[in-house]
């Protein structure tokens, strides 16, 4: 979060990527690792993080939840301090972290995690 996509060490890890051009508030990119970010239009810093079904099913979260583990599993290791929303007919849990200003989503279908959505507390 927060990393200029035009710094030297970003550039080093993920070459020039061209943005997906989809958004008026923000810039998507696709990465070579099937991430999936958005950046500020102005500043270009990462301002969200998407770990989507076309990602590698490798990653996982610093509390270790992966894509189609169950939302149960959520709650187990985040706790039961969250908030529930719904988007595109999808049940959403979130959790705010107040400390670095982010919020962290687990997007869910039939109680399993189809993705994963970190943000600056901001855009949301």
């Amino acid at each position: 979060m927060h990393q200029d996509i035009n710094s030297p060490s970003f550039i080093k890890e993920y070459g020039k990527i061209q943005s997906l051009n989809d958004n008026n508030s923000y810039d998507y990119f696709n990465l070579k690792n099937g991430l999936v970010i958005a950046t500020d239009k102005n500043s270009h810093m990462i301002i969200r993080i998407i770990v989507n079904d076309n990602h590698d099913k490798k990653l996982v979260t610093q509390n270790g939840i992966k894509l189609g583990d169950l939302s149960e599993k959520v709650v187990k290791l985040y706790g039961k301090n969250y908030y529930k929303r719904q988007e595109q007919g999808t049940d959403i849990l979130g959790y705010i972290d107040k400390k670095n200003q982010t919020t962290l989503e687990f997007w869910c279908v039939e109680n399993k995690i189809q993705m994963i959505r970190l943000d600056i507390a901001s855009i949301n």
